[in-house]
């Protein structure tokens, strides 16, 4: 089967399928997809490895077995790392109503992802039948029942608590408590923890060991050590480190390096 080797811009040729679904063939190292966006909305099946989604707003991370969706026309970035494989699914903006207005990931169900390998089968069949047509009508009923929103690093847009967030983004070792931030900033640690709650949705604390987390998948499944992941983000040892990725995703940190499936999709674009 020839490889599908759409643009960012003909991805949105209205000629083209309601649901257009590519395979990406596996990355053997990390890659990076520009800031962009397009008209189509947008679903990422991953098969194997880890994709983080980039928002003005905050990170989204989607892990092996689960689906990130993008609403059409929202700006975005990808990060595609630690062997990865899976499927870019785009569906046409005027089916896009009944889907979700927001980004989140969630764990792919079954059927959608073999709704959608099939569907990549029969991209080259031209003009789509009446049997592809009700193969994407139930894909999109897969994605609208995802619930998303699983694995969410906001960005505040409070300027004063997004130098304290970007303090921390370049150095996720950092360990300085919220009293010695809060005075690098010029404010209280009372102010900085009313206002980081308010502009993220969560405690500063509990942010902070998000972003770690978010941090410690990438590093996993690009093949670092347990125990350099544990030491370059701080913490005071490999066992107390895996205890928390243990809490957090229920596995240990080993186990989610190695983790993979065995369906790999047949077709490669971007």
């Amino acid at each position: 089967m020839r490889l599908l080797n759409y643009s960012l811009t003909s991805l949105d040729a209205p000629e083209l399928p309601t649901v257009l679904a590519i395979g990406r063939e596996r990355v053997t190292k990390p890659v990076t997809i520009r800031w962009h966006s397009h008209i189509r909305g947008q679903a990422v099946v991953v098969s194997t490895g880890l994709l983080t989604i980039y928002t003005r707003q905050g990170s989204w991370m989607a892990p092996n077995g689960h689906s990130a969706w993008i609403p059409p026309g929202q700006e975005h970035a990808l990060r595609l790392c630690g062997n990865f494989s899976g499927w870019y699914v785009y569906v046409a903006p005027e089916m896009c109503a009944r889907l979700p207005d927001r980004f989140g990931s969630a764990a792919t169900p079954s059927l959608l992802r073999e709704g959608i390998a099939r569907i990549s089968h029969w991209q080259d069949s031209g003009d789509p039948g009446l049997r592809e047509e009700r193969l994407g009508l139930v894909v999109l009923d897969e994605i609208a029942a995802l619930p998303l929103e699983r694995e969410h690093l906001p960005m505040p847009a409070d300027p004063v608590m997004a130098r304290i967030a970007r303090m921390i983004i370049d150095d996720p070792a950092d360990d300085r408590s919220l009293d010695a931030l809060a005075d690098a900033v010029g404010l209280s640690r009372r102010t900085v923890t009313r206002r980081f709650a308010e502009a993220t949705g969560m405690s500063f604390s509990l942010w902070r060991q998000r972003l770690r987390l978010f941090q410690a998948a990438e590093m996993l499944t690009t093949g670092t050590p347990v125990t350099t992941v544990a030491l370059n983000l701080g913490y005071d040892s490999p066992s107390a480190f895996t205890a928390m990725f243990r809490r957090h995703f229920g596995i240990t940190p080993s186990r989610f390096a190695s983790q993979r499936e065995d369906v790999p999709p047949q077709q490669e674009t971007l």
